[in-house]
């Protein structure tokens, strides 16, 4: 269990969430909510680069198979 603090600290502070507010945590026998900042954000992370994934693809669709080269991604660009 101990290991299991120890890396909370690290990836606490290590994490982009505000590393004082990390610190703070874990000085204040809080590891746990620093863990859940790490995971709020990796989650977000994950999900925001999933999202621009499927973006990617639909514009390489688009230019697939005589596609008309339309699609969100580049509609936003032209604006």
């Amino acid at each position: 269990m101990k290991s299991f603090f120890a890396t909370a600290a690290i990836a606490a502070i290590v994490a982009a969430y505000d590393g004082e507010d990390a610190v703070e945590d874990i000085m204040n026998g809080n590891p746990e909510h620093a863990v859940e900042e790490l995971a709020e954000e990796a989650e977000e992370e994950v999900e925001k680069e999933f999202n621009n994934f499927m973006e990617e693809i639909e514009c390489w669709w688009a230019d697939r198979n005589n596609g008309d080269g339309e699609c969100a991604m580049r509609t936003r660009w032209e604006e």
